[in-house]
């Protein structure tokens, strides 16, 4: 559990408390605005691909629901198969549950109207998807990661690797 001052913070904020992983995201989400989302990295593996999604490739997000996805919306997946709608909601697949012990943190910034149509589309907004639609401050996505971990590390008795992946948007040829 995270600490009580954490959990009273989301509540007022309209936010469930979850587990010190999660919370520590949300309430990055709510001091600094920048939506973080963390993966169980045992679940999630060693590869991790952000593309299109596939005409008709089906995720189940965090709330149970099974959804159909087009090529417009944007996954992050595991290789091959889609672990999160990126900049709207996790995969249920690749939560952080109270049996997670290694997680790999994603800080991003999507296109706002991509991620608007996104969610438009499913009839899904979420905190998250909220701010990616009116567009992050690039300049905290980096801010907001280090904090993250300072955090967990202060909170969980993180140990965090050193270093970042960083990625930058790039046209590839579909596969289907």
């Amino acid at each position: 559990k995270s600490p009580l001052w954490m959990q009273a913070r989301l509540i007022a904020s309209g936010i469930r408390p979850i587990n010190n992983v999660v919370d520590i995201t949300n309430f990055i989400l709510i001091e600094m605005g920048q939506p973080l989302h963390a993966f169980d990295a045992d679940e999630l593996g060693n590869t991790i691909v952000v593309r299109n999604a596939y005409k008709d490739e089906i995720i189940t997000t965090l709330d149970e629901v099974e959804r159909k996805l087009i090529e417009h919306d944007i996954v992050i997946t595991d290789g091959t198969k889609p672990v999160c709608l990126g900049g709207v909601m996790g995969g249920l697949e690749s939560e952080v549950t109270d049996k997670t012990v290694n997680v790999i943190l994603e800080a991003a910034q999507f296109d706002p109207l991509t991620i608007r149509k996104t969610s438009t589309r499913l009839g899904l907004k979420s905190e998250s998807s909220v701010r990616f639609e009116r567009k992050i401050d690039p300049n905290r996505v980096k801010r907001a990661l280090d904090y993250a971990c300072q955090l967990m590390q202060e909170l969980c008795d993180a140990e965090v690797y050193q270093g970042i992946v960083s990625a930058q948007t790039r046209e590839i040829a579909s596969e289907h």
